[in-house]
Order: structure tokens, then sequence, then C-alpha cells
């Protein structure tokens, strides 16, 4: 068997090999390793969002449109007294 390195690894990734779902492997230096057969293959390499990355930046949003709401609205009462 060949082995062959692309990009970093992350528990996200899904391969395919010839059509059968093979397990992602992981190098030293944190590159996804891919298990090939010799001879010819077909390979699909999926990476699957995480959808808590997209309530993450939801949530930095929201905090920082709220911030910029209340010293706006709050921030034109204070005065900045030395």
């Amino acid at each position: 068997m060949r082995r062959r390195a692309s990009r970093w690894h992350s528990g996200r990734w899904r391969l395919r090999v010839d059509g059968r779902q093979e397990r992602v492997g992981r190098t030293a230096d944190d590159l996804v390793a891919v298990a090939l057969p010799a001879g010819r293959s077909t390979v699909a390499l999926d990476w699957t969002g995480d959808r808590w990355a997209g309530v993450g930046l939801m949530i930095t949003v929201l905090t920082l449109l709220g911030g910029a709401a209340a010293l706006l609205v709050g921030g034109a009462s204070v005065r900045w007294r030395p």
C-alpha cells in the first residue's frame, strides 16, 4: 500500500476509496494520511462542516452588535472627566 498526505487532520474528514467508507489516518506532522491499495483507486475526501462554528459566529456577531448599541445609546450621556 502507498500512503500520501494531504491537508491538516480534523475529525470531520470523511474518506471513501472506490466507493467504500475508509478510516482517515493521521501523520506525525498532523496531516491527513490516506492508505491506498496498489493500482488505480477512486478517492473522495470530504470535510463536513461543524454546526457549532455557525452558532459561535452568531453569538459573536450578536455580542458585537449589542456592545456597539450600548456604546451608541449609553455613550452619548457619559462624559469623560479627567
